[in-house]
């Protein structure tokens, strides 16, 4: 028996097979699906989303959003998404070095909240770089 997962942004399907196991970071944590689990609706932070069929892992770096699980369905629908195996660590620390942190519209809170969310976004792609992939869309 295997789950069917599917990743998707408000622009695309990034990625849409059958896993054995599923990992997500949800809002209280990170957690698992496996065959049979339970329904649930879970918001996700961002963070990594891993699905593993045998002994290949794919893993994707995932924005904040949603994770629906239901009838050995996964779906995941996040604001953004980066496949693990394409992302260049050193290219990412070179647009992170160059980026203008400068107050953009005055209001320090909303820029110090957008920046704080860029940072992130950077760090979980930089920690994500090279994670071998495997699996197939």
């Amino acid at each position: 028996m295997s789950i069917h997962v599917s990743i998707v942004t408000p622009d695309q399907k990034v990625f849409h097979g059958e896993a054995d196991y599923v990992s997500l970071p949800g809002s209280e944590g990170s957690f698992g699906v496996l065959p049979g689990h339970a329904p649930l609706l879970s918001y996700l932070r961002p963070g990594f989303v891993e699905v593993q069929t045998g002994a290949s892992k794919h893993s994707f770096t995932v924005e904040s959003g949603f994770a629906e699980v239901r009838d050995n369905n996964v779906t995941v629908l996040v604001e953004g998404v980066v496949d693990a195996s394409q992302i260049d660590a050193e290219a990412t620390r070179k647009e992170l070095a160059s980026m203008d942190m400068s107050p953009v519209n005055g209001d320090d809170k909303i820029d110090a909240r957008i920046e704080k969310q860029d940072l992130l976004r950077f760090r979980l792609r930089i920690a994500s770089a090279g994670q071998s992939s495997t699996a197939h869309h």
